[in-house]
């Protein structure tokens, strides 16, 4: 679905960005490499990257002058720099010609997945953002609980506006105490309270639900789903999948697509 360009004038800095997540995971289908300036240009006029990757530094010309010529050309996409060097200048003119962000060599693979995760659910017109988008008529009505968010507290509100944003992402009630500096055991009252469930079986809740969206809405392979909605491992995403609908995902595709071709 989505295709990749990775700009490095060293082979084996391309070679080890190849190898260093499961591209298939975030729907990227194709990636493509360029060792020199003038190589990016030709390959992304006819490639059309969603996303490139490129050095800061690329034999003696700039990576910054690379995305300001794609953008000159009317080739759109999002750009992410890479370097050795943790130079604040080359961070600046990073944003300036709009890159998303800027990672240091050697790239840590939990960083790439990070941004690229960002990318994908921001900027382009994924599943995931049209259900965002589309999901309920009324927006003020939660999907899991059939709640109002206007009866929740301010605190659980701010919970689950990132669980709906990044449900995709580790989370857990350890990193929302830290990140609203409140006590674990605060934040898990006041979350049940509101929602009438324990954080983790709203996490539980709103994930599987987003993956049978996804399942029904798109020919994605199971294991892809699985990622996009949190699931690393797909063997614990089918048990927990099967727990909740009484079906594994591929059992519940089939029985959808008989519905629908049935007179």
């Amino acid at each position: 679905m989505f295709r990749v360009l990775i700009v490095d004038d060293e082979p084996d800095v391309i070679a080890g960005l190849r190898l260093l997540i499961p591209w298939q995971s975030f729907l990227v289908t194709q990636i493509k490499s360029a060792l020199s300036y003038d190589e990016a240009v030709q390959t992304a006029l006819t490639f059309k990257p969603h996303i490139t990757i490129s050095d800061v530094r690329i034999d003696k010309e700039w990576g910054f002058d690379l995305a300001k010529q794609f953008s000159d050309l009317g080739l759109h996409c999002s750009f992410v720099m890479i370097s050795g060097y943790d130079d604040f200048e080359y961070v600046r003119k990073s944003m300036v010609v709009g890159a998303r962000d800027y990672l240091l060599k050697p790239i840590a693979a939990e960083e790439l997945e990070r941004v690229l995760y960002q990318i994908i659910t921001e900027e382009y017109d994924t599943p995931l953002k049209l259900q965002a988008n589309n999901e309920h008529d009324d927006e003020s009505i939660d999907p899991v609980t059939k709640k109002s968010y206007s009866s929740y507290t301010n605190l659980t509100n701010k919970v689950i506006q990132v669980i709906h944003r990044d449900f995709g992402q580790p989370l857990s009630l350890k990193l929302f105490s830290k990140q609203f500096m409140v006590s674990e055991r605060h934040l898990g009252r006041v979350f049940s309270q509101d929602t009438g469930l324990k954080f983790s079986e709203y996490l539980f809740v709103f994930r599987l639900e987003k993956a049978k969206s996804i399942l029904l809405s798109t020919d994605y392979k199971i294991s892809d789903i699985a990622a996009l909605v949190g699931y690393p491992h797909p063997n614990y995403f089918h048990q927990h999948f099967r727990s909740y609908f009484n079906l594994s995902p591929t059992e519940l595709r089939s029985s959808y697509q008989s519905k629908e071709e049935a007179p």
